[in-house]
């Protein structure tokens, strides 16, 4: 038998062992990578709910966001289609997925999605992951993939195997944004100016910092600068932080800055494994925002339970144009901050 006729029976015989029944228990169809692993893709179902939290908890890029009581509070608006691979009879990886226009997206609802990986899960799991994925795709009669990577600051170890794989099947990357990003591990406040800067915003900006429950008059007072300033309203309604912040007390957190019964600013913090994350703010007094900054960046760091080995203080993108706000991203640069690109890549079929 010639070598050329051997590769060929070799890779017939591997597509055929990458058939797959997609959405079945796990003990129903499998895909075959080698001759003894058996994989399966399977559509996530209440059923399920034990085995995705348990992997969300212990992911290399896990956030409080893919946890099902987080994505299931807008299953209203986003038609849910998440998906579990198996290796063997265990969840290996997680998809977080919804359908829009026959497409699939991983996750508009989110601010990034992906698959979210076990600390065990290897190339070739998330290899096999993608062939199935491809094959549900295309049963669905979806056409196209938008996948939005979890940045590395969000990883406890590295997850980079997924874009490989994609950029291997020919995805693009369709937009970029820049994110704002400091480590807690080097102490830019001990840098001569920096200190200068504290000094100067500690007398400008005589305040205490304290964390609140009152979310009616500090979402108020949110909507109000919002609107006024940027003619927007918040990402998520009263009712919905309030249901969210019922369900992860530790990882949402609302911290106000206050003279008194005075409050002058507050922020929405998101605690996840690796980050803090300014979610977004407000501030009352015409002060500068870097007043507010590095008054609160020394306040979180006496905090031991806001400490966290990465902050994120958002991307400045302008939402009209797409275009970064130069000024905004510099303050942010002014405080230790650099720049770390946000993907969404496109997989077209």
């Amino acid at each position: 038998m010639s070598s050329q006729t051997s590769q060929n029976l070799f890779s017939n015989f591997w597509l055929f062992a990458s058939t797959l029944i997609v959405g079945q228990p796990p003990s129903a169809g499998f895909v075959m990578a080698d001759s003894s692993v058996k994989y399966q893709l399977v559509s996530y179902s209440g059923k399920f709910q034990h085995d995705w939290d348990s992997l969300v908890a212990s992911a290399r890029n896990s956030h409080f966001l893919f946890f099902r009581e987080f994505l299931e509070y807008h299953a209203d608006r986003f038609k849910d289609a998440s998906l579990l691979l198996f290796r063997q009879d265990k969840a290996i990886a997680l998809l977080p997925a919804h359908i829009e226009n026959n497409e699939l997206h991983s996750h508009s609802g989110l601010t990034f999605g992906g698959w979210i990986v076990a600390p065990d899960c290897r190339y070739e799991d998330l290899e096999a992951g993608f062939e199935l994925l491809e094959q549900e795709m295309r049963r669905q009669n979806l056409y196209r993939l938008l996948y939005r990577p979890v940045p590395f600051p969000y990883q406890s170890e590295p997850c980079g195997d997924d874009q490989y794989l994609l950029q291997q099947r020919g995805a693009r990357c369709e937009s970029v944004l820049l994110g704002a990003f400091m480590t807690t591990s080097t102490d830019r406040l001990s840098k001569k100016q920096l200190r200068k800067n504290l000094r100067k915003a500690e007398e400008q900006f005589p305040c205490q910092f304290q964390e609140t429950d009152d979310l009616d008059r500090f979402w108020q007072l949110l909507s109000r600068f919002l609107h006024e300033r940027h003619g927007s309203t918040p990402v998520h309604s009263l009712a919905e932080i309030k249901l969210l912040k019922s369900r992860f007390p530790e990882n949402i957190r609302c911290v106000v800055a206050h003279h008194g019964d005075e409050w002058y600013g507050g922020e929405v913090i998101f605690l996840s494994r690796q980050v803090t994350r300014f979610q977004y703010g407000f501030r009352t007094l015409e002060q500068p925002l870097s007043n507010i900054h590095l008054r609160l960046f020394e306040w979180i760091r006496r905090q031991p339970d806001y400490t966290r080995p990465w902050i994120d203080l958002g991307t400045s993108m302008d939402p009209a144009s797409g275009q970064l706000q130069k000024s905004l991203h510099r303050h942010k640069e002014n405080l230790g901050c650099r720049g770390i690109p946000l993907l969404t890549l496109v997989w077209d079929l």
